[in-house]
């Protein structure tokens, strides 16, 4: 077999095509792209035991929270759902998050607590939260 050398302005200039054509593509999409990510100031109230969604949360009235915890208030959320004394098994928040297509949304954090202690309780119960973003939605949320 016979060898013959690149020709390497070739190279270079397929290399620099290459460059500006994916540099193009990425500048492009961001240009017509969504914003980056919207939140979403929203609380969604699940049953484990039900597997479905009890109730929303839009105005903070059942559910605030910061960094660090979930905040629940017992007396109000027994007041708008008051099936949820009948439950056995966790309710499940899922506070914040954001959505970077209308309807389609990701990385809200959640916090759970026993029904038995909502049942039992008419305070304000706190709980740990737990992020939901993860590698792939920080990527999401980047494009």
């Amino acid at each position: 077999m016979q060898h013959r050398k690149y020709n390497r302005s070739v190279i270079v200039m397929v290399t620099l095509l290459f460059i500006v054509l994916v540099l193009s593509m990425i500048i492009g999409i961001k240009t017509i792209s969504y914003a980056r990510y919207n939140p979403m100031n929203l609380t969604g109230i699940f049953s484990e035991e039900k597997m479905e969604i009890l109730a929303y949360d839009r105005d903070e009235s059942i559910v605030t929270y910061d960094d660090e915890f979930i905040y629940i208030d017992c007396a109000e959320l027994k007041r708008q759902c008051p099936e949820i004394v009948n439950e056995e098994k966790d309710i499940y928040f899922s506070v914040g998050g954001y959505y970077k297509f209308p309807g389609m949304g990701g990385g809200s954090d959640i916090g759970w607590v026993n029904a038995q202690t909502i049942a039992d309780n008419d305070g304000i119960i706190k709980t740990e939260k737990y992020s939901g973003i993860d590698f792939w939605n920080r990527i999401i949320m980047w494009l």
